[in-house]
């Protein structure tokens, strides 16, 4: 139930704030228009563009009646195109007041129109910025790169918050020595993604140790064991044990059906990546993680949880641009909902 409430949580705010930012693309473009009749009527054409813009307003809602009827959500759409059509009332008349404001105090540069003009391309251009933030995860990729290793063996796999669809990768050495190596994975993922890692410890000592970085404009790394402002790994909650050698790779249907079964935790924490294995230096500032209480003292952590299965999973995120392109966002609704409404 905790799941699903945050799933839809995340979809409900990622409706409000694309339509918040649909509506400051909408109202931003009618500012711009009434600016643009505004400069026409000091140029002694106004009337005609002016009724001519007003024909387009109304045509558009009309066709967005039209929309809402075929798509069977005429009441719903209703009060949304009331709200549209208040909204635009309210922006031709604020935008002609503050030309004639300008006008009167001489306090603008340029025409005042010009300068209207200038401040509604603002208003469009951050709403283009929150609409890009707001678009489905499907619409930004994601480069991913994990370099990791398990002791013993891993399976990697792509999916959402309640459910696996894609096998990464799977490195099911049964050798004593097969946990020695540090793997590298380069996949692509979407925001909003969830990576999960299956791991099987045979006995002895347990870890989990890994470097997962996001590729996009701006490249952001997440360490295990190490705090991340926007993501970190989580654990399950249901340990699978015990686990032997000859134990077949988790697919996608066992994943499945731990994930609807388990919640979710923060992983113990061992040693920074080196300690008893010096090749996994090359980790750091990674360090061990297992489900609590730990895989043992010789990785650093201060208890064993035994032999088992450990599921560990780490949201794909929003890189640090997506996040400040948010935030300046919501900073200008803020403020435009106080001078306007």
């Amino acid at each position: 139930m905790q799941r699903l409430t945050d799933v839809l949580k995340s979809q409900i705010v990622r409706f409000a704030l694309a339509y918040d930012a649909a509506t400051m693309l909408a109202n931003g473009a009618w500012r711009l228009v009434v600016a643009f009749t505004v400069t026409q009527w000091e140029r002694g054409v106004g009337a005609h563009v002016g009724a001519h813009t007003f024909r387009v307003g109304n045509h558009g809602c009309a066709e967005l009646d039209s929309a809402a009827r075929n798509a069977r959500l005429v009441e719903a759409a209703s009060s949304l195109l009331s709200r549209f059509r208040s909204s635009c009332k309210r922006q031709s008349e604020y935008t002609t007041m503050e030309v004639s404001q300008m006008r009167a105090t001489g306090k603008h540069w340029g025409t005042p129109a010009l300068y209207a003009a200038v401040k509604a391309m603002y208003r469009i251009t951050i709403a283009l910025m929150m609409v890009t933030t707001c678009l489905p995860s499907h619409a930004q990729p994601v480069t991913v790169t994990l370099r990791m290793t398990v002791d013993n063996t891993h399976r990697v796999f792509l999916g959402n918050a309640t459910s696996v669809s894609t096998i990464v990768a799977t490195d099911w050495d049964t050798s004593a020595a097969g946990w020695q190596s540090v793997e590298t994975y380069t996949f692509s993922a979407s925001i909003g993604d969830y990576i999960y890692v299956v791991g099987m410890d045979y006995g002895a000592a347990a870890m989990f140790l890994a470097n997962t970085t996001f590729s996009g404009a701006i490249s952001t790394t997440v360490h295990t064991g190490v705090v991340h402002p926007n993501t970190n790994w989580q654990v399950a909650t249901v340990y699978r044990s015990p686990a032997f050698a000859n134990t077949p790779p988790p697919d996608i249907p066992d994943v499945n059906s731990w994930i609807s079964t388990t919640g979710w935790t923060n992983p113990a924490v061992g040693a920074l990546a080196g300690f008893t294995f010096a090749p996994f230096a090359s980790l750091q500032p990674a360090r061990y993680i297992w489900a609590p209480p730990g895989g043992t003292s010789g990785w650093g952590f201060t208890g064993y949880t035994g032999a088992g299965i450990a599921l560990f999973r780490l949201q794909v995120v929003p890189e640090p641009a997506s996040l400040l392109v948010l935030s300046t966002g919501l900073v200008y609704l803020a403020r435009r909902r106080r001078r306007i409404d």
